[in-house]
């Protein structure tokens, strides 16, 4: 029987020991990796319960200001004109798409105020659209009363846009929208949600012109009532699996940028 040399059993054990040694160091590598990983998820649940914290804190005083000066005041604007108007909530009635080759406008009502020209914004609309369906995807109407009524600043649809031009404030208008000067070939909102409009639909609108409502917006009471501090930097650590993906600056831009408005 052949025996093991000293050296080869000196071989044997160093490459036992050395064996051991990586098993042990392999395992604990993968005792940190875990460790890490368990760390940094923590850290990131704590950022985002701290950025979803201040949000909610930043949005508890916007509801009190939009309380406070919006919804009085779109309420007596409701209570005015929803008597009115409401006469006009059941009107969505299915059409025939192909044959809207054009703008058209039918005056339902004709107004004793300013008429409306290419530049002039003196004035508020609401409203109620519809498409070929009879569905009507966007209104005014909040059940019994009437949301706050929309600028005459023309940044709409061009059908809308040109369908208002000619009408006095105080009238209300019918107006029947081309595909081409509604939303086109590019549709709007997301399939099977409230608010879809596929490509290449012409729609219907309703419109009643008032004085221009001296209403801010939700958005701009928004926009004076800064975050706590810190919560640009908590947003950054929420959506760092963002940025590996998109970048720092897209991030930084465009999904956190609003944030950075931050108290002193």
């Amino acid at each position: 029987m052949s025996k093991t040399t000293t050296k080869q059993r000196v071989a044997i054990w160093g490459i036992l020991i050395l064996t051991v040694f990586s098993t042990v160091a392999l395992y604990a590598g993968i005792v940190i990796t875990q460790q890490n990983t368990t760390k940094e998820s923590a850290e990131l649940a704590q950022a985002q319960a701290k950025f979803d914290e201040n949000v909610k804190t930043q949005q508890a005083k916007v509801d009190a200001r939009v309380a406070e000066e919006i919804t009085p005041k779109v309420t007596e604007l409701s209570n005015k004109y929803y008597p009115e108007f409401s006469n006009y909530k059941d009107s969505a009635k299915s059409f025939n798409a192909a044959s809207v080759k054009e703008l058209t406008t039918n005056e339902l009502k004709e107004g004793d105020g300013s008429e409306i020209m290419s530049g002039f914004t003196d004035y508020s609309m609401y409203y109620i659209g519809w498409q070929p369906d009879g569905t009507t995807f966007d209104s005014s109407f909040d059940g019994e009363a009437l949301t706050a009524p929309l600028a005459g600043d023309g940044s709409y649809i061009t059908g809308w846009s040109e369908g208002v031009i000619g009408m006095k404030v105080g009238g209300i208008r019918e107006i029947t929208i081309p595909s081409d000067k509604a939303y086109s070939e590019s549709g709007t909102g997301t399939e099977g949600e409230d608010g879809y409009i596929a490509p290449n639909t012409p729609l219907k609108f309703i419109v009643m012109a008032i004085p221009k409502a001296d209403i801010v917006t939700e958005s701009s009471i928004s926009s004076e009532i800064p975050y706590p501090k810190g919560t640009f930097d908590l947003c950054i650590q929420s959506y760092k699996e963002y940025i590996d993906q998109y970048g720092q600056e897209i991030v930084e831009q465009y999904i956190c940028g609003t944030y950075a408005n931050e108290e002193e």
